[in-house]
């Protein structure tokens, strides 16, 4: 046992539940260990380049640059990972974890760098203490940032998702470039496209336009040119063309 907490059953304002695994002490903390050990090998590494310089302790300028290196390194080592990496660092991502926004959504970089901006005092025991007793086993960084972190649990293979035939939908997804779509990205399509026939139609309209609003505003395109529905359908669908084109059949 890490101590990790069960899902933590959120629920949007659409009431859709969306069950996230949120890592608890056990798991953030091997994360922490190996993101540490990677760290100190930076600054030992930085140090002996310093100290194998000719201009080693010579000057104001090393100084600079080496004050400059252990910042990056202390306080922008998680930051520019969890910024680049959707929400996951070395140590994150061995031990299998993940920072993403409350709602499940990947982590944006105004997010990142609030994290990092309360990493100080969550580096103290009060961020431990905070992550057991609050809810969401949110650190400070983590509260003020609208951010949790999560498990990755091994994917099973997805069930196959069937659409059903639109000429008007297949025409306009060869007009998006789905290139951009992260990983995160698609599987919240994919997923909401599985089991939007679950929902109530309602919640379905809100759901799905709280996907379709800011990947329409990413790639440039108008509300008005197909339903919210229909424009996550041809996401869809012009992932599956790209992917056919890139590994063609034998």
């Amino acid at each position: 046992m890490d101590g990790d907490r069960s899902p933590s059953g959120l629920v949007t304002p659409e009431a859709v539940s969306l069950d996230l695994d949120l890592a608890g002490v056990g798991s953030r903390s091997v994360g922490a260990i190996v993101d540490g050990l990677i760290q100190g090998a930076l600054l030992i590494a930085g140090f002996v380049a310093g100290s194998l310089s000719p201009a080693f302790g010579e000057g104001f300028g090393l100084v600079v640059v080496g004050v400059i290196f252990f910042t990056l390194v202390v306080f922008g080592y998680h930051g520019i990972f969890e910024g680049l990496w959707e929400g996951q660092t070395p140590g994150k991502r061995v031990a299998r974890i993940r920072v993403v926004g409350a709602a499940g959504q990947p982590v944006t970089w105004r997010q990142v760098v609030i994290r990092s901006v309360f990493r100080l005092i969550d580096m103290s025991p009060i961020g431990v203490v905070t992550i057991i007793l609050t809810r969401r086993s949110q650190r400070l960084g983590d509260l003020a940032a609208g951010t949790v972190v999560i498990r990755e649990q091994k994917v099973p293979e997805p069930a196959e998702l069937r659409l059903e035939p639109d000429p008007v939908r297949d025409e306009y997804a060869r007009s998006l470039d789905a290139s951009g779509l992260s990983e995160q990205e698609y599987g919240l399509v994919r997923s909401f496209l599985q089991r939007r026939k679950s929902l109530q139609p309602e919640a379905a309209a809100a759901l799905a336009s709280q996907l379709a609003t800011p990947l329409r505003a990413r790639l440039g395109r108008e509300p008005g040119e197909v339903g919210d529905q229909q424009f996550l359908e041809a996401l869809l669908v012009a992932v599956r063309e790209s992917a056919a084109e890139r590994n063609p059949p034998a």
